[in-house]
């Protein structure tokens, strides 16, 4: 599931408020492309992850709002084609 954030996207829905505001106001807007270049999911064991993402160029709050995407769809909240 992780491994659909791999490779250059548009993340402008991952985006925190501060582009969001921007956008909103007409300040010149960010580029919101992004390359993702592995994204791994690592079993520390007892129930506990730790996911490692390694990408150039992160937007503010972009990485909170994948892994939160990414767990709403694994609790079923979310259709994975939403996050296409």
């Amino acid at each position: 599931l992780l491994k659909h954030y791999e490779g250059t996207h548009d993340f402008r829905a991952f985006a925190g408020a501060i582009e969001a505001n921007q956008r909103r106001e007409g300040v010149e807007h960010k580029n919101t492309i992004r390359t993702v270049y592995s994204v791994d999911l690592i079993d520390e064991r007892g129930g506990n992850y730790k996911i490692n993402i390694l990408l150039q160029g992160a937007l503010y709050k972009m990485v909170r709002n994948m892994v939160g995407t990414a767990l709403d769809v694994c609790r079923g909240r979310m259709d994975e084609d939403y996050m296409l």
